[in-house]
């Protein structure tokens, strides 16, 4: 069974029927991962929802959401407000930081540099729109380095294309940096009394 290992070392309990998870560690402490019962999905799709619609309408917005209540409708438009700036707001080109700045470092390898690979027919006229929509919004330009790597077509779980690139052989020149993974246990145990969570792509 995939992560037979894992679970047996943490001693984890996945219980599918009411979607938990929830390790019991040594020392007694139990911690359970479920969400919260009272409407967490509604909450969880109103923020959905709420990460594209433009703030002069947050109002608006926050009246439509008859199905929580007038306590959580209020939370929720307060926490819009307090992060409205990290926001991608509908119709805006994604925002970016300098805070850092990635350097990669080849080191004395030579460029590599590996030709296009095949886009399937159907697919072209879907793959041409995303260039055209990246270019529009200057997340790429054209470029003449020696360096290039193939692009990889990943399907969305909406069905739509995801556009990737495959830089298994830029990786592989790459100088590495040494950084300490964190211990398994130490990230669970920093789950313990949590309830919401949220994932980012990178």
């Amino acid at each position: 069974m995939l992560g037979a290992d894992f679970r047996r070392y943490t001693n984890a309990v996945l219980n599918f029927a009411e979607g938990t998870f929830s390790t019991q560690e040594a020392i007694g402490v139990k911690t359970d991962t479920s969400p919260p019962k009272d409407d967490a999905d509604d909450i969880r799709n109103a923020l959905f929802k709420a990460a594209t619609i433009s703030m002069s309408n947050l109002d608006d917005f926050c009246a439509q959401l008859t199905h929580i209540s007038n306590y959580e409708r209020k939370e929720l438009r307060q926490l819009l407000l307090k992060y409205a700036n990290i926001f991608s707001r509908q119709g805006a080109r994604p925002g970016r930081t300098n805070i850092v700045k990635h350097k990669i470092d080849t080191g004395e390898a030579r460029p590599i540099w590996q030709p296009p690979r095949r886009i399937p027919p159907p697919l072209l006229e879907e793959v041409n729109h995303l260039f055209k929509e990246l270019l529009r919004d200057e997340l790429i330009k054209p470029s003449k380095s020696p360096w290039a790597s193939p692009i990889a077509l990943v399907k969305k779980n909406d069905g739509s294309l995801r556009l990737c690139i495959d830089c298994r052989k830029l990786s592989a020149v790459c100088k590495r940096n040494a950084f300490p993974l964190p211990y398994i246990n130490d990230s669970l145990d920093s789950l313990h009394g949590s309830q919401w969570f949220s994932t980012l792509d990178l």
